[in-house]
């Protein structure tokens, strides 16, 4: 299966984005055609590119004229993916029909069944509709209203993917003195000044609010807002900063399709600056109010004023709209051996919402030397060089670092670290070698995997994905966001560290909220075994919950992790490794601080920053 997407506009991008980073992670096979009207929003490398701009009504031929000479290679493309109510939406849908392609059109069902408002994209949302295979319907009412219109496409209720940007957003319920003003539609354009001269005198009666308007580019609204003296202008804003306005405003004024949904799912009340909206769940869970004309505005305004408040469920989705989207692809086309991916800058954003929303969870890392026991293979790190079964390689390793692992004398830990490397638990996080790191010649024979005959240690390789993850997450590219995102978190726990003896901890940034220093010897995978058991009794014993224990203890860590996890995974454990040596006196030898982390990786310097993995 391969999909050509199709987008060009600011909200198409938003709201195909979630989806394209699914398909990443799923490996579903897309290329994107970019029609460009918005040219700054260009995120992800596209196969074609038409260099259009904005449309009118009166050069839609030229858009479909246009589309048709663009050499696109159609036959490549099971499906191709529409968003929206563009002229250049429809324009790509009706090639695609053309060249007998199927279509998947995001967002379908949306009417307001007056082919007049808005004009033309009611219109083009019921054409494309007539020649879609897969509709993906946002909610039941768009559902519906296909079902009315007799389409014989399929359809699906799937949520709004423009609400998978906001998962990680915290729904508030403080409501600051704020209102947010958006107006761009055309339909408002000829009437813009009413509009406006309204929204002025609201301002100026009610000076206990604060109106922002983002300024939409289009010269019909910015050669107007010199209109505005009691509301402040601003020029477009960034959409993560519109979002955080939004979801500390008071209540939202807009015509803005995208944020009716948005502010709906953060729980704000919206005035709708339309005649009609296509988005009727919003009105009946009591989100929406209208607005059918600039007159109407100071008296919606003062009545929203007085009752901003509302605990309603969102109509629109649940942020999960781009998985519900790749299953029944993937179910559609019986893709049983799919690839599935993930995105290193991405996945490290993950762990950092983990330690937002306060939530328990266990990190491992399984790296060379972890993998090297695993194997059964010996290996000795020594004052001047590194052992491997019978080769030697040259390396400097300080005391802390150093340590050995003789199969025939050291087979109670292979054992422990076994149970902790294919253990498998939703909240159990473990950090391998992906086969795209480590190269395939090293997958293959086995160097960074285990042998294809130990069945156990093929279910961590091939069984659940969710809870692997990169070895290497938190350094390399990620370095810096781990130092400037992460560690500042840990400042809202109570800290209990696992930490080699010559460590000196004054000056990491949360050791006031340090509790406990569990001290580790020289070999410690070895001598300090014995911390498998005495720490899990510790946290019992002390009725220990929602704290953080962080471990640099080389393949110790994730042996003791995994007995704290068992006896209790009400806590966070965390695999620092090295992370932190530049914050420890003591270990500041680590021939990583001195080549890597206080230099190379805090300024961005790495080549995977864009690292995309099959797992």
């Amino acid at each position: 299966m391969k999909i050509l997407v199709a987008y060009g506009t600011r909200p198409e991008w938003l709201k195909i984005k979630p989806l394209i980073m699914k398909f990443l992670e799923y490996g579903i096979e897309f290329e994107c055609l970019f029609t460009g009207q918005h040219k700054d929003i260009v995120e992800y490398n596209c196969k074609y590119t038409i260099n259009i701009s904005d449309c009118n009504n009166n050069r839609l031929n030229n858009l479909i004229g246009t589309i048709l000479k663009e050499e696109i290679k159609w036959d490549e493309y099971d499906y191709v993916l529409v968003q929206g109510d563009t002229a250049s939406t429809f324009s790509v849908a009706l090639k695609a029909f053309n060249e007998k392609k199927k279509i998947i059109y995001l967002e379908a069902g949306l009417r307001t069944s007056n082919l007049e408002h808005p004009f033309p994209e009611e219109g083009y949302r019921q054409m494309i509709s007539r020649i879609t295979d897969i509709n993906l319907c946002p909610t039941k009412h768009s559902f519906n209203n296909l079902k009315n219109e007799n389409v014989t496409g399929q359809c699906y209720v799937v949520g709004n993917t423009i609400l998978d940007n906001l998962v990680n957003l915290k729904k508030v319920t403080d409501y600051s003195n704020i209102v947010l003003v958006t107006l761009h539609r055309r339909e408002n354009h000829e009437i813009i000044k009413s509009w406006f001269k309204y929204l002025n005198e609201a301002a100026r009666i009610n000076k206990h609010l604060s109106f922002v308007f983002s300024v939409h580019p289009n010269p019909n609204i910015y050669e107007n807002v010199n209109l505005l003296t009691y509301v402040k202008c601003v020029r477009p804003i960034e959409h993560n900063l519109l979002l955080k306005i939004m979801a500390n405003s008071k209540f939202i004024i807009t015509d803005s399709g995208g944020i009716q949904e948005e502010g709906t799912f953060l729980n704000k009340k919206i005035i709708v600056c339309r005649r009609h909206t296509e988005r009727q769940e919003g009105i009946d869970s009591g989100h929406i109010v209208m607005c059918k004309t600039p007159s109407d505005l100071i008296l919606k305004i003062n009545e929203m004023d007085n009752h901003f408040q509302i605990d309603s469920e969102c109509p629109f989705g649940e942020g999960n709209s781009s998985q519900n989207i790749c299953d029944i692809l993937i179910k559609k086309n019986q893709l049983k051996n799919i690839k599935y991916k993930k995105i290193f800058t991405q996945e490290i954003k993950k762990f950092n919402e983990f330690f937002t929303k306060r939530k328990n969870f266990s990190f491992s890392r399984f790296s060379d030397g972890e993998l090297f026991i695993l194997q059964n293979k010996e290996l000795q790190l020594s004052g001047d060089f590194w052992k491997l079964e019978d080769k030697k390689y040259e390396g400097t390793y300080t005391s802390e670092e150093r340590k050995s692992f003789i199969p025939s004398e050291h087979s109670d830990f292979r054992n422990h670290l076994i149970e902790s490397y294919i253990y498998d638990n939703e909240d159990y996080y473990r950090g391998i070698s992906c086969r795209c790191c480590v190269g395939e010649d090293n997958y293959a024979s086995g160097l960074f995997y285990l042998q294809a005959n130990e069945i156990e240690f093929k279910k961590v390789i091939t069984g659940n994905k969710n809870n692997l993850t990169w070895a290497n997450l938190f350094i390399n590219y990620n370095y810096k966001y781990y130092m400037e995102n992460i560690l500042p978190k840990f400042l809202n726990y109570d800290v209990y560290i696992i930490v080699n003896e010559n460590a000196e901890l004054n000056m990491l940034p949360f050791y006031g909220n340090i509790k406990e220093v569990f001290r580790i010897g020289s070999n410690c995978l070895i001598n300090n075994l014995n911390l498998k058991d005495e720490i899990p009794h510790y946290i019992n014993k002390n009725k220990i919950k929602n704290s953080l224990f962080l471990f640099s203890a080389s393949s110790l860590s994730n042996v003791v992790i995994h007995h704290c996890y068992l006896a209790n995974p009400e806590n966070i454990y965390f695999d620092i490794g090295s992370t932190l040596n530049p914050l420890m006196k003591g270990m500041e030898g680590w021939k990583y601080n001195r080549d890597y982390l206080t230099n190379y990786w805090m300024n961005g310097k790495s080549q995977i920053g864009d690292r995309i993995c099959v797992w």
